[in-house]
């Protein structure tokens, strides 16, 4: 059985007929078409208030204008099935940023801010397995090649290094055990448990 390729097919695959829409082929990548970011991203610091049906992702975002890329003013976040439910810059609000299909676009004058995106996502309703996704009670997540972008807009490429702080606050009962990758500098509980 074919189930990668041809999921639909209800000679090939009788079992899961119409259960899955054929798999999109992926966009080709030349490397002669290189361009490098307009953007770069030193230090990112995530925030993450966690629920197995609704997450809150804030992400601050250091930002600094590549002397070796192109001179846009615009910073392109890629964003897959996310939405931003506020942006600042510079610790200011702004309404002026916009969604080209699923990216975040936020035009930014100088050349260097600080960019705060909060998004809010579901992991029990990510099915994908990319990005931050629910399994057996726990909530985990797999970030390679595409899926960071599944949990804040960011600027998702393999030349755009950052380093990055993970602070995470969830439910004692529902998170025991909080995990991230790196050095953990502190731990505690809330007030509110």
């Amino acid at each position: 059985m074919d189930i990668a390729s041809r999921p639909s097919d209800p000679v090939t695959n009788p079992e899961v007929a119409d259960a899955a829409a054929p798999p999109k082929a992926p966009a080709t990548i030349r490397r002669e078409d290189y361009q490098p970011p307009a953007w770069l991203v030193p230090q990112t610091a995530l925030d993450f208030a966690l629920g197995l049906e609704a997450t809150r992702v804030t992400a601050r975002l250091s930002v600094e204008r590549n002397p070796a890329g192109a001179a846009d003013s615009v910073l392109r976040l890629n964003g897959d099935g996310i939405s931003a439910e506020a942006v600042s810059v510079d610790g200011v609000a702004v309404n002026t940023w916009r969604m080209d299909g699923p990216d975040l676009l936020v035009e930014l004058p100088g050349t260097s801010h600080s960019v705060e995106i909060i998004t809010r996502i579901n992991p029990a309703a990510n099915t994908q397995l990319m990005g931050l996704y629910a399994s057996n009670g726990m909530l985990c997540t797999q970030c390679e090649a595409e899926g960071f972008r599944r949990i804040t807009f960011f600027p998702d490429r393999p030349d755009v290094l950052s380093t990055y702080s993970v602070r995470m606050e969830g439910h004692k009962q529902a998170f025991p055990v909080l995990l991230s990758n790196g050095n953990c500098t502190a731990t505690g509980d809330g007030a509110d448990g």
